[in-house]
């Protein structure tokens, strides 16, 4: 009997001292996983920082090389229609957008909507300016009335412009 009066409290204390270490060991192991895991997502971040840095880089030469004015000084006026031209301005259009398409995977998936609305404006832009020239009209006349456009846009009503402010946004919100 007076065994069980010493063994029965020596349980009591065992199980609870066992009860409390299981306990401690596993907000240990809670911690040390979040510790772990924090690292891994700061070392992931070093690593992933300077890569996001160079899409928006590629991105807002992107959205420099789409402005009507830039495509206009790559591409010769030559002795072609209008409608030659506006074709050959937005292949240049859509061949920039395809050459930075991989770009996408590291910027958030509203710039690259953005990116892409652009370059339907800008195709769209040309294609109004092109349909409201005669039916005879020539690449030179397409061109100057590019020209003649752009110009006279108000600078934040330039979707380039547009764009290029919300890329530095998202890329402020980056530091």
């Amino acid at each position: 009997m007076e065994i069980i009066y010493y063994t029965i409290p020596s349980l009591v204390v065992l199980i609870g001292v066992y009860f409390l270490v299981s306990k401690l060991s596993d907000e240990g192991y809670e911690k040390l996983h979040l510790i772990l895991r924090h690292s891994i997502l700061k070392e992931n971040q070093k690593l992933s920082l300077p890569i996001r840095f160079q899409a928006y880089e590629r991105l807002t030469l992107l959205l420099d090389r789409m402005s009507p004015l830039k495509i206009i000084g790559r591409n010769k006026t030559g002795h072609s229609s209008a409608q030659e031209y506006s074709r050959l301005l937005i292949a240049d259009i859509n061949s920039e957008v395809q050459y930075n398409v991989s770009q996408q995977i590291y910027v958030s998936a509203e710039i690259w909507k953005l990116i892409l609305s652009i370059k339907t404006q800008i195709s769209t832009l040309i294609l109004e300016v092109t349909h409201a020239l005669p039916a005879n009209a020539s690449a030179e006349d397409l061109s100057n009335a590019l020209i003649k456009y752009m110009n006279e846009l108000e600078e934040d009503k330039n979707p380039v412009n547009v764009g290029l402010k919300y890329l530095r946004n998202e890329v402020a919100q980056l530091y």
